[in-house]
């Protein structure tokens, strides 16, 4: 039996009826075979770049779908998805359109008919790129705490020569912040979060504009 293309990695927070819809909606839509790994974090919770570095670490998918748990996908999204890398030359991550994202390049009018734009910046809350490409770039910085880490794993994309698309016939929708609210009924301080993601990328930028 000839193995799925993709992986696709879903992290479980303590959501469980947006994490529900995300699953069914995965279920019932993705026609592209896959291979589905749901990781439960809110026992251990570590960061998303640790428990993704290790998941992709075991993995031999030949490509990576990180997708959030508060989204709903549409049929054949992941197909299409896939196919961005078919067509378009020297593609290293590919996501979708949406209607919520901090990552502003995905809010992008969604169409039916075939359009894919380069744009400078992907969002993990859905991403595809090449297993190979996680290994060439040195998977995703661990230092991280929920913010940040898929900025700079996509930046090392482009350094190494790869161009970022997003597929404007492929929309996810998108609750967003939903891990957020765990985390802040958990008694953590996200304002405190987000600066330290922010000090470490700053490091990043730095040394990228250094070199």
């Amino acid at each position: 039996m000839k193995k799925p293309r993709t992986e696709i990695i879903l992290v479980k927070y303590n959501n469980f009826a947006y994490e529900y819809e995300t699953v069914m909606s995965v279920l019932e839509c993705t026609e592209e075979p896959y291979n589905l790994t749901i990781y439960d974090n809110y026992e251990n919770d570590e960061n998303l770049s640790t428990i993704w570095n290790r998941l992709i670490g075991r993995s031999d998918a030949e490509y990576i779908c990180l997708l959030n748990t508060d989204v709903n996908v549409q049929k054949g999204w992941l197909s299409k998805l896939l196919a961005v890398f078919d067509r378009e030359a020297h593609t290293g991550a590919v996501g979708p359109v949406t209607n919520s994202c901090g990552v502003k390049l995905h809010l992008v009018d969604p169409t039916a008919d075939y359009k894919v734009f380069d744009v400078t910046d992907l969002s993990a809350f859905c991403i595809v790129f090449p297993r190979h490409l996680w290994l060439g770039v040195g998977g995703f910085n661990e230092e991280y705490h929920l913010y940040g880490e898929d900025s700079e794993f996509v930046a090392r994309i482009i350094d190494a020569g790869y161009k970022l698309k997003i597929r404007s016939d492929v929309f996810i929708y998108h609750y967003g912040g939903k891990s957020m609210e765990v985390a802040k009924e958990r008694g953590k301080d996200i304002d405190k979060i987000r600066q330290k993601s922010k000090s470490t990328y700053k490091k990043f930028y730095e040394s990228r504009n250094n070199n």
